[in-house]
């Protein structure tokens, strides 16, 4: 029993102890108000502040200064796993369903657009810059299992009782802050370019206690907790341009989002292995520390571009269509093996009069790892859509040289999303004489995330 009890202790412990990786998916958080409820096909548009984030290039069209709040999203996330952890004991196979319920309240983005000079459509160029903050990912659960159990020894025949927790708690945060700049052209054609710092925290909790209480006097616990966390800093550039056709009416985008470069990623914690063995032999207490940094430009994001096209009637409508192609990725240092993926979103947008406006849109987000390998680690595809309600209050404004009306624009909606794929599992057998001990499986795995789309916009 003393061999095949270290054996799985030491198999657990590397299997919790793998690095921390990025969250897999894009985009976690609609960005914006209006752009959110077409779900974000906004790569052609130029309606509202938070088009920074979706194509600079839009801020060429900005006639006005704006402030744009999403102030918050509201999400909620139900991960279901039929079996995440299986347990073969003399009794039988034990295993308890991995469910998690998460609910998280996130700001997603807040953006301040400052035109240059007085718009007019006689003027050959018009610029706008912006400032902005988006947080398009956040991954927040924790969930133990726990397996307790009145056993006999098959070979011995000795009664005993086992005890076994595995805890796992995630949490990922993205941030990109930085300015952006659109420049019109004439009429119709406008370029723009973003350089977002981006700034990312992550922390991973995770531990597997095992305890042996034999009548025989052979009784074995074992400890293993670890308490993680990984930052990383670099710089994202984005360029765009947008060209309006047809009376203005059909307009096209393009977005590139090159190469991320991160120049910092600091990762500190420490790990507590302890483990009792039989009386002649020591104890075992280790608690080593991890405390790194790494300076120097590599590779943390791949290269994007985005195409899109829409098509708008003034004062009635408006479709609209995007195409997101990505390349592949490869970091053997931060666990990144992601391959080549093309995603899809379309919305709509009609207008019930001078006031009120109902939006509606689909979306897929594919999942970017090319395999999973370690204990928890998933592979998840999206896809979803967004209905949402907004509602213009604009007041007239006189005696100022900015601006002749102020407008308050207000969205909101709900956003659903289904995931499906595998995540690896863990099949334990902590008695075997022979054969592994432990192995890791793919099991299937279904994702629900529900986002309330809560956006505000200050136009004047």
């Amino acid at each position: 029993m003393t061999r095949a009890v270290v054996v799985l202790a030491l198999a657990v412990i590397a299997s919790l102890a793998a690095r921390t990786s990025r969250a897999g998916n894009d985009h976690t958080f609609p960005v914006g108000g209006r752009a959110a409820g077409m779900a974000g096909a906004y790569t052609a548009m130029a309606e509202e502040a938070s088009v920074a984030w979706y194509n600079p290039a839009g801020l060429g069209f900005n006639e006005r200064y704006s402030l744009d709040v999403s102030a918050s999203a509201f999400f909620l996330q139900i991960v279901r796993i039929p079996e995440l952890v299986r347990t073969t004991l003399p009794s039988g196979a034990h295993s308890d369903p991995f469910h998690v319920t998460s609910f998280q309240v996130v700001p997603t983005s807040l953006t301040y657009v400052y035109r240059i000079g007085t718009p007019s459509a006689e003027a050959a160029v018009a610029h706008s810059v912006s400032l902005s903050v988006f947080v398009p990912q956040s991954v927040k659960f924790s969930k133990s299992l726990t397996l307790d159990a009145s056993e006999v020894e098959p070979r011995s025949g000795a009664p005993f009782d086992y005890h076994q927790k595995m805890h796992l708690q995630v949490e990922r945060t993205v941030y990109h802050l930085g300015p952006s700049w659109g420049m019109r052209i004439g009429r119709s054609v406008a370029v723009g370019a973003s350089l977002f710092a981006t700034y990312s925290l992550e922390t991973l909790r995770a531990g597997f206690n095992l305890d042996l209480r034999s009548s025989s006097g052979q009784n074995y616990f074992f400890v293993n907790n670890g308490d993680l966390s990984a930052t990383e800093i670099g710089f994202e550039p984005v360029v765009g341009a947008q060209v309006r056709l047809a009376g203005e009416r059909l307009r096209l985008g393009m977005t590139m989002r090159l190469p991320g470069f991160r120049f910092l990623r600091a990762a500190q914690g420490s790990w507590l292995e302890a483990r009792a063995l039989p009386a002649g032999q020591d104890n075992v207490y280790e608690e080593p520390s991890l405390d790194r940094t790494e300076w120097g430009l590599k590779m943390s994001s791949p290269f994007r571009t985005t195409v899109g096209a829409a098509w708008n009637e003034p004062g009635r409508f408006t479709v609209s269509a995007d195409v997101d192609v990505v390349a592949p990725l490869r970091d053997s240092d931060a666990g990144v093996d992601d391959r080549f993926r093309v995603n899809g979103r379309a919305g709509c947008e009609f207008l019930l009069g001078p006031r009120h406006a109902i939006s509606a849109g689909v979306f897929s987000d594919v999942a970017p790892e090319r395999a999973i390998s370690g204990f928890a680690e998933s592979r998840i595809h999206f896809v979803g859509g967004t209905i949402a309600f907004s509602f213009l209050s604009p007041y007239d404004v006189t005696g100022s040289e900015k601006t002749d009306r102020i407008t308050f624009s207000t969205t909101l909606g709900l956003k659903y999303a289904f995931g499906f794929g595998e995540v690896m599992g863990l099949e334990l057998d902590p008695l075997a004489v022979s054969g592994d001990t432990q192995r890791l499986v793919a099991k299937p795995i279904r994702v629900h995330d529900v986002s309330a789309i809560i956006g505000s916009s200050l136009i004047f």
